[in-house]
């Protein structure tokens, strides 16, 4: 969000400069790839996962496998 100019940054002890360099470069590339496609077309895992779908559980036993008469057996 560029709150801080670049330069003005204060530095931690465990700061890496090779890490941080790293970091910045991908994500500019990143923001190139969002501009490029759309935004959200490339993001970080940790920023969550829209979930399209939605288990099926019509056919799962009311306690799952916690009671062996509750599970499916096939007729014979």
């Amino acid at each position: 969000m560029n709150l801080i100019p670049e330069g003005r940054r204060e530095h931690t002890l465990f700061d890496d400069p090779v890490r941080l360099g790293r970091s910045n470069a991908l994500m500019s590339t990143m923001d190139r790839i969002n501009q490029s496609f759309g935004k959200s077309a490339i993001r970080l895992f940790g920023e969550g996962a829209d979930q399209r779908w939605k288990m099926r559980t019509g056919n799962k036993s009311p306690n799952y496998t916690t009671r062996i008469s509750d599970l499916v057996t096939a007729k014979a």
